[in-house]
This record gives structure tokens, sequence and C-alpha cells, in this order.
């Protein structure tokens, strides 16, 4: 089960605001406060979601990802520093108004740390 599972999470993107294929995308970036799902509940919609490596958020009517927001953050404000930190980034979804799947950031700290390094 996510850590994460019932807890309310930012994510942010420059992507549509609806399904409609002429929306336009904005100028500056959307946040908006996703819940993030029980592994179950994803497992369930996308067949290849591993909880490894994956965290779901919540999709509805009035609130979602949408297209064009892959690969922007979700992030959570750290309750001891108060700063900002990533937690995953958008992968894929279904269409808008329907839960996304993220990748889960934490699975990739060590091969982030040894890239970040190779660069010093």
């Amino acid at each position: 089960m996510s850590i994460y599972a019932g807890l309310k999470l930012t994510a942010i993107g420059w992507g549509r605001t609806s399904n409609n294929a002429t929306a336009k995308r904005p100028d500056t970036p959307y946040s908006i406060d996703l819940r993030i799902l029980n592994d179950l509940e994803c497992e369930k919609l996308y067949h290849y979601y591993n909880s490894t490596y994956n965290i779901c958020v919540e999709g509805n009517e009035l609130y979602s990802i949408c297209r064009g927001d892959s690969g922007g953050p979700l992030i959570k404000i750290d309750s001891q520093s108060n700063d900002y930190v990533a937690v995953g980034l958008i992968s894929y979804g279904k269409k808008c108004n329907n839960p996304t799947v993220l990748t889960r950031l934490s699975y990739y700290v060590d091969w982030i740390n040894i890239h970040l390094n190779a660069i010093h």
C-alpha cells in the first residue's frame, strides 16, 4: 500500500483543461491538489500499474491531470523543513477526469544521485 494513500498532494502542469481537442494550454502552470489512491484502485484500472515504481492520483469531473501535464511534478510540503519535496512525475492516464499514474521518485533516488554526482 502506498505510504501516501489518502493524502492530498499537489500536481503541477501546463496541460489542457478539458478533454476537448481544441482546449488551449495555459500560459502559466496550473496546480491542483489530488488525493493519492490506494494501489488496488489503480491496479484495477491499469493492469501494468506497479506500486514499486508508480503512484496513482484521483481524477474527477472537476479536477484532474490532463494531456500536456506529463513530466510535471507531484509535490508535498515537508512537515519538518517546510520545503517542497518532489514525490512523483506525471506519466500516463486514460483521459482527463480519470485517475493518473505517476513515476514514484523514491524508487529512483539512488540512480538520480549517481547521475547527479557524475555531473559534478
